[in-house]
Parts: C-alpha cells; structure tokens; sequence
C-alpha cells in the first residue's frame, strides 16, 4: 500500500490479533483484535487519492480529547456513549501519507494505553 503500517507496542491484557483484510486498488487495509469478546478495528488508509472516508461510530459523543504519542503524532480520541451498558472510544491520526483510526468498545485505561503504545513501522 505504500504507507507505514501500525503496530500496538501497548496491549490490554487478554487482546489478540484477529485478522487482516487488504484492499490494495482502494489503498486501505484492517487489522482485527479481539478483546474481551468484542472487536477492536484499525482502518489503515493511504490519503493520495480522490475518495472520501466516511466513517459513524453509533453513539453518543461524550467527551473529545487530544494525546500526542511519538513526540509528534496528533492522536484525536472520542469517548462514546454506545448505549447504557457500554462506553467505546474512537481514535483517528494522520501520519505521512496515511489515516489511520482505531475503534474499540473497551474501558479508557485500556484504550489509552494502546494508544500510547501506537508505532509506526
């Protein structure tokens, strides 16, 4: 794809790689994780082209906050109230030529833990 994929150095205890699907002519891949019976999704998209991305994460925004990892990586994290029970998180950054987010319905601990962890090979 042309662009530096992302790895997690920082995992929640119990998260495991899933899967991986690569659509080389549109330039994005996922990467699948589990955690705690649920699904942890990173969209891996190279911003060269003419499509635009557009992504809804079901909930409610309840609160936006920036993390800088790296040194110099803008990280935008978004905490969701997904319904009564359940509390999920939203992340997106740019990075060279590429966009990447990350969603997970997962404690805030947890997620900005794998957050901080975030490398980019």
């Amino acid at each position: 794809l042309g662009i530096q994929p992302l790895y997690f150095s920082e995992k929640p205890d119990g998260m495991s790689y899933d899967d991986v699907y690569i659509d080389r002519d549109a330039q994005w891949a996922k990467m699948f994780y589990s955690y705690k019976k649920k699904i942890v999704t990173v969209l891996m998209d190279k911003s060269d082209k003419d499509m635009s991305l557009g992504i809804t994460y079901d909930g409610e925004n309840l609160d936006i906050e920036k993390q800088t990892i790296n040194n110099n990586i803008e990280v935008v994290i978004y905490r969701i109230n997904r319904d009564k029970n359940n509390v999920g998180y939203y992340a997106e950054m740019g990075y060279g030529n590429a966009f990447y987010q990350i969603m997970g319905d997962m404690e805030d601990s947890s997620f900005k833990k794998m957050i901080s962890g975030i490398e980019l090979w």
